[in-house]
């Protein structure tokens, strides 16, 4: 009784003390770091209050940016604004911090600092009120610029980096992405070529994807559905003109491709590719849902279809990778069998039903995600019926059921 009293009194002082540590060697001097860094930043305000910004450099176009129902550059051109790169520019803001108090900014100071003509100005409006913060000269370390804010006196040094993230020009700042659309509201899909193939799909109810001149012929959804994400993601590499009214210089009067999407609720989507230049391996570009003619990554006109076959379904099987429990194979004559356990991991399971741990288990779920994707090049009609000779197979089950299996016979030239 009295050695677990002892042992209870222990327990006590090992939380106390545990608690002492924690609060005054960790906690303490966490909040008195935190806050140590928070007086040292040059604003406090929230990122989503602000209404507008202007980035004025010298030597360079002022730009100016406006919050209305999103944010749109409004000089030197007129255009919407990515959100991710504006967001860095007034998170930046947000957080800078100053790395040194120098001195007070009398003219003479203003003068010696390069702040009487600053070489940046970066001025963001929350509410009716204006705030500004001024960047001079490099010091002479070089490792910091002299900045001062339009409500303060005080002459500081800003970390250089911060430069480099506040120098953004309008093309910088601007929408990149070319569409807007959600992939799955597309009902419709023509691809045409210039000069060549014309593909026409539509989505039923069921969402399986038909084409118009070859109804039966099955068409793979991944495959659809990959190709409407590459559209919607495609993003501006570079801006070619802010109008869509002069076409042929760029090549696309008329278009080596063009695809045209029609959504659920009838709006109507196109996009517009030209040939690649072989030098910068770019291709010129329209969409319908932005301003303007862009540069696109060359790589787009591989992504789009040049006959019904880039888009049928040649699956050498069919199965959910996700409900796979048990491989189990015959090849050359070793056969093997592998489980999958409860803690996550592939299991070597013997004949008489004892298990060992695979090493590098993610390797089976890397295999069967390339089966899933596996397709045949062609299909021999005249051997629709597998030989009854089968040497080697490679079958996939569910915990009750067999869901898809690979077999073959050794070819006579091997």
């Amino acid at each position: 009784m009295i050695r677990g009293r002892h042992t209870l009194i222990y327990l006590i002082l090992l939380a106390v003390i545990s608690g002492y540590y924690y609060y005054f060697e960790i906690r303490q001097p966490r909040q008195k770091q935190e806050a140590e860094q928070l007086s040292k930043r040059v604003f406090q305000f929230n990122v989503e209050t602000v209404d507008a910004l202007e980035i004025l450099v010298r030597i360079k176009p002022p730009v100016r940016l406006v919050k209305e129902t999103q944010w749109r550059i409004t000089e030197p051109i007129q255009t919407e604004a990515d959100p991710t790169s504006l967001n860095g520019v007034l998170n930046a803001l947000v957080t800078l911090q100053r790395d040194k108090d120098l001195t007070e900014a009398t003219d003479q100071k203003l003068r010696e600092f390069g702040l009487r003509e600053p070489a940046m100005v970066l001025r963001f409006k929350i509410g009716d009120t204006w705030r500004e913060l001024a960047v001079g000269d490099l010091n002479p370390v070089g490792d910091a610029y002299y900045a001062k804010t339009g409500d303060n006196n005080t002459i500081f040094l800003m970390a250089r980096g911060n430069w480099t993230i506040f120098d953004k020009q309008a093309n910088e700042l601007r929408r990149r992405q070319l569409f807007s659309f959600d992939p799955p509201s597309v009902s419709n899909l023509e691809i045409s070529w210039l000069g060549g193939e014309h593909i026409v799909l539509s989505k039923d109810a069921a969402g399986t994807w038909k084409s118009a001149d070859q109804p039966d012929k099955m068409l793979k959804k991944a495959k659809v559905d990959h190709l409407l994400d590459q559209i919607h993601w495609l993003r501006a590499v570079d801006f070619l003109a802010e109008n869509q009214d002069e076409l042929k210089p760029y090549g696309l009067d008329p278009p080596l491709v063009e695809a045209r999407l029609h959504l659920k609720d009838g709006q109507d989507v196109s996009l517009k590719l030209s040939r690649e230049d072989s030098n910068t391996k770019r291709v010129a570009a329209i969409g319908s849902q932005m301003v303007g003619t862009v540069q696109v990554v060359g790589d787009i006109l591989n992504q789009m279809p040049k006959d019904l076959r880039s888009l049928e379904d040649r699956s050498l099987v069919a199965f959910n990778t996700d409900r796979v429990t048990q491989v189990i194979w015959k090849f050359g004559g070793h056969q093997g069998h592998l489980v999958y356990s409860d803690k996550s991991q592939w299991m070597w399971q013997s004949a008489d039903g004892k298990r060992k741990e695979l090493p590098q288990s993610w390797q089976i779920r890397s295999l069967l995600w390339t089966l899933a994707d596996a397709e045949y090049e062609e299909h021999d009609a005249n051997n629709a019926v597998p030989p009854p000779e089968v040497q080697d197979y490679l079958e996939l089950w569910g915990s009750q059921e067999k869901l898809g299996a690979f077999s073959w016979t050794k070819h006579a030239s091997d």
